[in-house]
């Protein structure tokens, strides 16, 4: 248990109720590896994500808000909301896939950047998006938040999603089936460091503790969890995950909805700038 096919080793650190992956580190090299695409317009025309946009209309629903994505990747949730009509900013670290995104669509407002530390005035933006970002920093994620809160005008939007130390996972923990993670004398960052899988409380604490009030959050993606933490089920639950069919696609959609509290591999959290 805490090993899937691809070699990646998951381990629980008992001090900081979280999981630590170890496979390879997500450096800017690692992503632009990893983001290739020798059709990019087509797969941004093709990434309308009804999901992310539903989330951003229900909490700000002027479509002229400002919004900035933070580790934007291949551009695809940026244009999604580009496409809405939103003021839509993305950034990114991997400066290869920002480079191929403006060439392959020059009017997407996407940039090079770092979230750790922004290159936009206070109060510039009503809403950030942050999708699977944080967790890759093992010095941890403190300086991020403040540069989020800085960014955001007064009562705007985080919309955060974190790999989650889920029920299910934390069954698993108390039953001993994860390796333990032993850190160094120094706490230094491990070979192979990841990302982690973090405990909501953790995530609400530091939420508030960098001045944000947590609206809600749930479990998002039970499906993935399922696939990548229960072994005996992964076979029967690989071809739900990324759907080819319509049939598919509603049944993953249901399926999602009914697992994703005990099961989800990420948490969403939405919170406002106190």
């Amino acid at each position: 248990m805490g090993v899937d096919a691809m070699g990646e080793r998951r381990l629980y650190d008992e001090q900081n109720r979280r999981l630590v992956y170890l496979v390879q580190k997500a450096t800017p090299d690692y992503w632009d590896q990893l983001w290739t695409d020798s059709q990019l317009v087509k797969h941004l025309e093709e990434s309308t994500d009804r999901w992310l946009l539903k989330i951003t209309k229900k909490f700000l629903p002027n479509t002229s808000s400002r919004i900035l994505e933070g580790g934007c990747g291949t551009g695809g949730k940026v244009y999604t909301l580009h496409q809405a009509g939103y003021t839509a900013t993305g950034i990114d670290f991997a400066q290869k896939t920002i480079a191929a995104v403006k060439q392959a669509v020059p009017d997407l407002d996407v940039r090079i950047g770092d979230v750790r530390h922004l290159d936009f005035a206070d109060e510039s933006f009503e809403g950030y998006w942050s999708l699977g970002v944080i967790e890759h920093f093992w010095e941890g994620y403190g300086k991020i938040l403040s540069e989020i809160y800085r960014v955001l005008t007064p009562e705007g939007y985080l919309f955060l999603t974190v790999p989650q130390l889920s029920p299910w996972r934390r069954y698993q923990a108390a039953r001993g089936r994860y390796a333990m993670f032993e850190p160094g004398a120094d706490n230094g960052e491990p070979n192979g460091f990841y990302q982690f899988a973090i405990p909501p409380r953790t995530i609400i604490r530091d939420l508030r503790e960098a001045g944000f009030s947590v609206l809600r959050h749930h479990g998002v993606d039970g499906l993935r969890g399922i696939k990548n933490d229960v072994c005996g089920l992964a076979p029967f639950v690989a071809p739900i995950v990324e759907p080819r069919t319509l049939t598919a696609k509603v049944l993953r959609r249901g399926l999602n909805v009914a697992c994703s509290p005990v099961f989800g591999h990420i948490r969403l959290y939405i919170a406002r700038k106190s």
